[in-house]
């Protein structure tokens, strides 16, 4: 069993590298060809895969390291590894609140906290409750936290052939506006012309 668990594991983290390798081999659509300025050589751009960035992320920052942006590893750790602190010490503070009720709730006198032993029933059955929801909530972030590692990688994959040189312009002018050969009045008209190059 252990075995198994292993080769699992090791299919796991080598799936992507694999994948990558099978895209990669696709030839010149993998590489945007080198193009010469008028400054000099522009150097080429990889092709990232959203689909090989979203399998490496399966390791929190994998796709990250994918994609080139090493400065978001430690965010995605900070986030993710902060989820999971809070989720790990609520869940540790309802365990000690559940025991420490369900020894009362039996009518044990021994085992019980001497830390608890001004707090009411009610109290330590309300911080209970309460621990238990902040634990179940907690589950819910951190899997909210590993899935946004997992959309960031995929997203900036797909965007990162996407074109953001300074040719990409909206413009709004003002315009004077011939007039129409079918229109009542046969003045100019003022107006904005909005001009988009790309």
């Amino acid at each position: 069993m252990r075995n198994c668990l292993l080769l699992g594991l090791c299919c796991m983290l080598l799936l992507p590298v694999g994948l990558a390798q099978q895209v990669g081999a696709k030839g010149a659509s993998a590489e945007m060809a080198q193009t010469s300025d008028s400054v000099g050589l522009v150097s080429a751009k990889k092709e990232k895969y959203p689909k090989t960035a979203a399998l490496c992320s399966i390791i929190p920052g994998g796709g990250q390291i994918y994609n080139g942006k090493y400065w978001k590893v430690p965010i995605v750790y900070g986030v993710i590894g902060g989820a999971g602190y809070w989720l790990y010490s609520n869940h540790e503070k309802y365990l000690y609140y559940r025991d420490e009720y369900r020894l009362r709730l039996n009518g044990a006198t021994e085992g019980l906290n001497p830390e608890l032993a001004n707090m009411s029933t009610e109290n330590v059955a309300f911080n209970e409750k309460h621990y238990q929801r902040n634990q179940e909530l907690g589950v819910f972030v951190f899997f909210i936290c590993y899935g946004l590692n997992i959309v960031d990688a995929m997203v900036d994959a797909h965007f990162s052939t996407y074109d953001v040189s300074d040719n990409l312009t909206l413009g709004v002018r003002p315009c004077i506006a011939e007039p129409l050969p079918y229109a009542a009045v046969m003045a100019p008209a003022l107006g904005m012309r909005m001009v988009l190059r790309f």
